[in-house]
């Protein structure tokens, strides 16, 4: 399979799959019904998430055609994040719903979710062996054990909504409204280890290069 670039978004509603040889589009899905405001990848599927206005769902989607393998039930909301981690997809969103699930993605069925984070999960993250939410109120970032999707613990609160969570080596990083600050969590103790200085604005997305 050769290497693809993915995108989605509102407007269009379908995931492009884009060479990034010479950034021609040489696949589409088929339209989700509404804005695509998350993707991830797990072994050989491609799997988005958004806001459907009549359904809420995660599809699986074939990169070779770009078609619809399967889709999870109907989540009940916006999905704003999705998250691969060893054999299952997680998916977060709100405002209503405000759980993370956990989806089998031979079937696509829910095999479990996490309890109520209070109000809308705005991103998703992983390291090691957890999963990681964070959103609106409690603000805060909480480390979840997907063997029973229990919270494990969570971090101070943010002094704002959390817009964004990535990983890096053995840290968690977030970001967000408000505080306009890069936090750096130990997630052994779910503490904040460090900050960054003020953005000036709202941090709405967050990377990571891995390195070399």
């Amino acid at each position: 399979m050769p290497f693809y670039l993915y995108l989605g978004g509102h407007t269009v509603h379908t995931v492009w799959q884009i060479d990034p040889t010479d950034m021609s589009v040489v696949a589409e899905s088929a339209d989700y019904g509404g804005g695509v405001a998350a993707l991830t990848v797990l072994g050989d599927y491609v799997y988005c998430g958004g806001s459907a206005y009549v359904t809420y769902k995660v599809w699986q989607i074939d990169p070779v055609d770009m078609g619809k393998v399967a889709e999870s039930a109907d989540y009940g909301t916006d999905i704003y994040g999705l998250i691969a981690l060893k054999d299952y997809i997680y998916c977060g969103g709100g405002p209503s719903t405000v759980k993370v699930w956990q989806i089998d993605p031979v079937d696509m069925g829910k095999v479990a979710e996490s309890a109520s984070y209070g109000y809308a999960i705005m991103d998703l993250t992983v390291l090691g062996d957890y999963v990681y939410c964070g959103g609106y109120t409690p603000q805060t970032v909480w480390q979840i054990d997907p063997a029973d999707m229990g919270k494990v613990a969570e971090s101070v609160d943010y002094g704002g909504t959390i817009r964004t969570l990535t990983a890096l080596k053995d840290y968690i990083y977030c970001g967000g409204m408000t505080t306009q600050r890069v936090w750096q969590i130990d997630p052994a103790n779910m503490t904040k280890v460090a900050e960054s200085a003020d953005y000036g604005g709202g941090v709405r997305t967050l990377t990571a290069l891995k390195g070399y």
